[in-house]
């Protein structure tokens, strides 16, 4: 079949919705990876779009074997070890094995948080999962070595093999525009956390707040409630988030002080990734905080960024394509005046071109056609 012809995409969602994230839980860094392959390629369908009734086709299965090329499934942190519920990897394989067409994994992962081989489990059906998916693509798209060896000491498949995150070569202009914006930055910088609640994100996300960084809000939905507070009602400190509230004194937050000012000036949540790269385009210096897709979102967008990290799946993906990181807890945090002097990507360039012709190969060798590179 032509390389010209439609490409189906499952997985990650590309856009959330308007209950995101009050009522609709979910993680907004996961659109940069559930996007690569859109823009990555010129002609792909959604599976939940359903654009391609239009064509003629009652469900997305019929209409990728009639009319794909392939199937990209963006998998993210779909795997989980010692996770006990088989119950959605079964509907994802239920559903797989109606795909006639080559399968291309992008970017799988496993969340944990250490790497000790010798403890990781994974339900019977994760396991049929990636055995299956072993057989239906030349090359398993993971994202780091741990996930890799996972998948070979638990699942026992041997053509895993590690990309880092597909999303860094989405835009093939934005490593001239890193290189531009690292030698004249423009904005200010973004924090993104995690968990909040704990000591070392707790004290980065005040001193964000104090120092009038961009806070980019992928998950929180105590933070956003906070925010929709804050627009319509002049006197909110009642509603601060209590991570805030913990360590923040009362004055702080009262209803004349920084914290709604701050929220009413300072706080920002996509649902959709072109307003997101828009906005790190013009108004951002850098990033930086533990989301990895955050950080990820600032580099597609020509910005540079730190990554922090708490885990295991934090740590394989930067440590394999190179990214400046510091772990969490470490003590040069405790001054953020000055984010540049932290972040160095001479090791990230040095290494762009492997990473760049070892995506290419996985591209190839599952017959995709392969990414241009300018830096």
């Amino acid at each position: 079949m032509s390389r010209t012809a439609p490409i189906g995409v499952m997985g990650c969602l590309p856009r959330l919705p308007d209950e995101f994230p009050l009522t609709y839980p979910e993680n907004s860094g996961n659109m940069v990876h559930a996007n690569a392959p859109m823009r990555m390629f010129d002609s792909t369908y959604f599976i939940k779009d359903h654009n391609y009734t239009a064509l003629g086709y009652d469900n997305f299965a019929a209409f990728v074997n009639a009319r794909c090329s392939h199937l990209i499934i963006t998998l993210a942190n779909t795997l989980k070890l010692g996770d006990t519920d088989d119950t959605k990897y079964q509907r994802l394989l239920d559903f797989l094995t109606r795909i006639e067409k080559p399968i291309v994994v992008f970017g799988l992962g496993i969340q944990s948080k250490d790497t000790d081989l010798a403890q990781a489990v994974l339900p019977a059906k994760a396991i049929e999962l990636i055995q299956y998916l072993s057989t239906r693509a030349q090359l398993v798209g993971v994202r780091g070595e741990f996930t890799k060896q996972v998948l070979e000491h638990l699942c026992g498949i041997r053509n895993a093999f590690v990309t880092g995150c597909p999303s860094i070569f989405s835009n093939p202009d934005a490593f001239t525009a890193l290189r531009a914006n690292l030698k004249n930055p423009v904005g200010r910088p973004a924090f993104s956390g995690t968990k909040y609640f704990e000591e070392a994100e707790n004290r980065l996300l005040i001193d964000a707040v104090r120092r009038q960084h961009w806070l980019i809000e992928p998950v929180n939905k105590f933070n956003h409630q906070y925010y929709l507070k804050v627009v319509t009602d002049t006197d909110a400190h009642e509603d601060v988030p209590y991570f805030l509230k913990r360590h923040t004194p009362a004055r702080d937050y009262g209803s004349d002080h920084f914290v709604r000012q701050y929220f009413l000036t300072r706080y920002k949540l996509f649902r959709n990734v072109g307003d997101w790269y828009k906005f790190n385009a013009d108004t951002v210096s850098c990033t930086y905080g533990t989301r990895f897709h955050a950080n990820m979102a600032s580099l597609v967008s020509g910005k540079p960024a730190l990554w922090l990290t708490h885990d295991a799946r934090t740590r394989e993906l930067v440590e394999f394509m190179h990214l400046p990181h510091l772990d969490v807890n470490a003590q040069e945090l405790n001054d953020t005046t000055n984010l540049a002097q932290l972040m160095s990507y001479e090791n990230f360039f040095d290494h762009l071109p492997t990473l760049h012709n070892n995506f290419n190969h996985y591209l190839e060798s599952n017959g995709l056609p392969t990414r241009p590179l300018k830096f």
